[in-house]
C-alpha cells in the first residue's frame, strides 16, 4: 500500500519535470475550438433543446440511433453531388485532407470520444458537406435534377417538409460542421468567398427576398450557428474592454445579471417600442422608452441554441457575447 501511495508522488514529480508552464501550446489549440459538448448542467435543463431529431452533424450525435436513417441519405447526396458537380471524388478529399488537422481542432473532443481516424473524419465530413449542399440545390434552389418525384428526402414533394427539422438541427451547437468543409466542396481547387458560404448558409434560415447583410464577410464563419448568430446580430463586434464597460454598473460595481420582468418595467413606468432593425443587438434605452427588437417566441425559438436558454455561458468567441438570454428566457418560456 505504501508502494502505491509512494509511486502516485513520484509521478506527480516527473509530471511536473515536463510541465509546460506557459500552456502556449493548449492555448492555441483552445483558440480554435467553436464546436462543444453542452455542459451536462446546461443539457439537463432540457435535453430535446440540444438533441438534434432528424440528422447528425458532426461527431457528437453520429451514433444515436435515431439518426441512423438519414445516414443512408448522405450517402446519396453525395452521389448526386458528384454527378452534379462533376467533381471527382478524390478531389474533394484532397481539398478536405489539406485542412483536416484545422477541421478536427474545431472540436472540443471530450475525453471520452477521440478524434476519430483520418479516414473515419474525412469520410464524415464529405457525407455531411454533401447532405447540406444537396438539400440547399433542391429546397433553396428548387432545383431537383435527378431526384425522382417520391423522393423521401430531396424530391419535390418531399425536401420542404424535410427543410424545417434540418433547419432546427442546423442551430445545435453540439451539432456543427465547420463551414471550410462547404467551402472546400463548394471549390476543391479554389477556396469559394466567404460571402458565398455565408449566403448559402442564411438561405436555409431567411425568407426569400430577405437581406442577406450583417457580419464581416471577409472573415468565414466558423459553422451555420454561428453566421446565423452574426446575421441577427447585425455584425457588432465589440472588444473585451468596451463589452466588460458594458457589463458595469453606474457605480462601477459589476452589473446585475438578473434581469427585470417585463411586468416590473412597466411598473417602474418604462416604455416598450419595436426597435428599427430586428437585429437582436439593437437595444437601446432612453427617456424611460426602451426599444427592443421584434422577436417570435415559438417552438423554433425554444429549440434553436441560438435563442435558447443559458448558451450565454458558452463561451464561442473571445470578440463576440453570446446573446443573454438566460434571464430574459425564463420569464419567456415557461418550459424553462
Amino acid at each position: 500500500m505504501e508502494r502505491q501511495e509512494d509511486q502516485w508522488v513520484v509521478d506527480i514529480e516527473n509530471s511536473l519535470k515536463t510541465l509546460d508552464l506557459d500552456c502556449s501550446s493548449k492555448s492555441e489549440l483552445w483558440e480554435k475550438h467553436c464546436i462543444y459538448k453542452v455542459p451536462a448542467y446546461l443539457a439537463e435543463l432540457n435535453k430535446q433543446a440540444y438533441t438534434p431529431q432528424l440528422v447528425a452533424l458532426g461527431p457528437f450525435h453520429r451514433a444515436q440511433p435515431h439518426l441512423q436513417p438519414m445516414e443512408s441519405h448522405k450517402q446519396r447526396a453525395v452521389l448526386h453531388f458528384l454527378n452534379r458537380s462533376k467533381h471527382q471524388i478524390q478531389d474533394c478529399l484532397n481539398a478536405l485532407k489539406t485542412v483536416e488537422q484545422y477541421l478536427k481542432a474545431c472540436y472540443r473532443w471530450p475525453g471520452d470520444m477521440p478524434p476519430p481516424i483520418s479516414s473515419d473524419f474525412l469520410r464524415m465530413m464529405l457525407l455531411d458537406g454533401c447532405f447540406l449542399l444537396e438539400l440547399h440545390q433542391t429546397t433553396i434552389k428548387g432545383d431537383y435534377a435527378g431526384y425522382m418525384s417520391n423522393d423521401p428526402v430531396f424530391g419535390p414533394h418531399r425536401a420542404t417538409h424535410v427543410l424545417p427539422f434540418v433547419r432546427r438541427d442546423m442551430l445545435m451547437l453540439e451539432n456543427q460542421i465547420p463551414l471550410q468543409v462547404l467551402q472546400r466542396l463548394m471549390d476543391p481547387f479554389g477556396d469559394a468567398s466567404s460571402a458565398a458560404v455565408h449566403k448559402l448558409v442564411l438561405e436555409f434560415f431567411l425568407p426569400k427576398g430577405t437581406s442577406l447583410g450583417g457580419g464581416d464577410d471577409n472573415r468565414l464563419g466558423w459553422h451555420a450557428l454561428d453566421v446565423f448568430r452574426r446575421h441577427l446580430v447585425g455584425g457588432t463586434t465589440k472588444s473585451k474592454t468596451e463589452r466588460s464597460a458594458a457589463n458595469m454598473s453606474v457605480d462601477g460595481a459589476q452589473g446585475d445579471e438578473t434581469g427585470r420582468s417585463a411586468t416590473a418595467l412597466n411598473g417602474a413606468r418604462v416604455r416598450f417600442k419595436t426597435s428599427k432593425s430586428d437585429g437582436l443587438m439593437d437595444v437601446k434605452f432612453s427617456n424611460r422608452v426602451l426599444h427592443l427588437p421584434h422577436i417570435i417566441i415559438d417552438d423554433a425559438t425554444v429549440h434553436s441554441n441560438v435563442r435558447g436558454t443559458n448558451l450565454d455561458r458558452i463561451i464561442m468567441d473571445p470578440e463576440w457575447n453570446l446573446i443573454e438570454f438566460k434571464s430574459r428566457s425564463n420569464s419567456l418560456d415557461p418550459g424553462t
